[in-house]
């Protein structure tokens, strides 16, 4: 298993953490950590060169991309910087990474499996997440169009799509109090009325009893359905998980006329 992450000290804690599960420390040459920036070309060549020399003699099995980064504005905010930024690290680097993967993929006799955590919102789309959604609608139809192209071909890759809902991770767990910093620093802008009132009325929520977390999965549920998706010869091409209330909201919005679901999303 080869672990990849920005955050080299991330990487090494989870190797120990892995093995302070009671797993035998003979296997730890079997989990390797690599530090990669997935938005930096020059990152990226170098794992290339990492994995050419890797795969001389073997091949891989599985290539699974949860890269992930949200903002907690208004998506006509975002300077272009910060819209280049998270396409980068959301979309165009995983999509960069993995078509120069998919060659050893192709070595191994049995073809390999492609796995995309992309989101809900690669088809319903929250509000006051910046370009969250659309990098997200992006991954999902490349990872579409490359599971087509290779049933087209023939070709024994394998390509599936996570969509969790809101997931107990650092980023979702502060997004509600981002939200509210950015309405702080630009009280006079034209788009803080809707980001101030839904992220205010959660904060009122949240002030009665609700808890975050009953609306999000685990990181492990998550996890779980990774595990599924690359270890099936035929898995889903998608597989949705998240709290009930949101699937509620996800479904009711898929299946209403376009502008009830702007109405349902612009009131939450």
């Amino acid at each position: 298993v080869i672990c990849c992450d920005i955050d080299s000290e991330g990487l090494n804690r989870m190797k120990k953490d892995f093995f302070s599960f009671g797993n035998d420390s003979e296997g730890n040459d079997r989990i390797i950590i690599k530090c990669l920036d997935i938005s930096s070309k020059v990152s990226r060549d170098e794992f290339y060169q990492f994995i050419s020399k890797y795969c001389e003699s073997s091949s891989l099995d599985a290539v699974i991309s949860v890269a992930g980064v949200m903002h907690a504005q208004p998506q006509a905010t975002l300077t272009e910087l910060q819209i280049s930024s998270i396409f980068e690290i959301n979309s165009l680097g995983p999509m960069k990474l993995i078509n120069a993967l998919i060659p050893y993929l192709l070595k191994n006799e049995n073809g390999g499996n492609i796995t995309l955590v992309t989101s809900l919102n690669a088809r319903v789309t929250w509000l006051n997440i910046g370009a969250y959604p659309a990098t997200k609608h992006a991954l999902a139809g490349y990872g579409d169009t490359l599971r087509r192209e290779a049933k087209q071909n023939a070709l024994p890759l394998r390509v599936s799509m996570i969509e969790p809902g809101s997931v107990v991770t650092p980023i979702a767990m502060s997004l509600i109090t981002r939200q509210l910093e950015w309405c702080e620093r630009f009280k006079d802008s034209k788009w803080t009325r809707g980001i101030h009132k839904s992220a205010s009325a959660a904060t009122k929520m949240l002030s009665r009893g609700m808890k975050i977390q009953w609306l999000s999965i685990t990181p492990t549920q998550v996890a779980e359905l990774i595990l599924v998706s690359v270890s099936l010869e035929n898995p889903d091409a998608r597989y949705v998980r998240a709290a009930f209330p949101l699937l509620v909201i996800f479904y009711l919005v898929l299946f209403l006329p376009t502008h009830l679901g702007d109405l349902l999303l612009g009131s939450l």
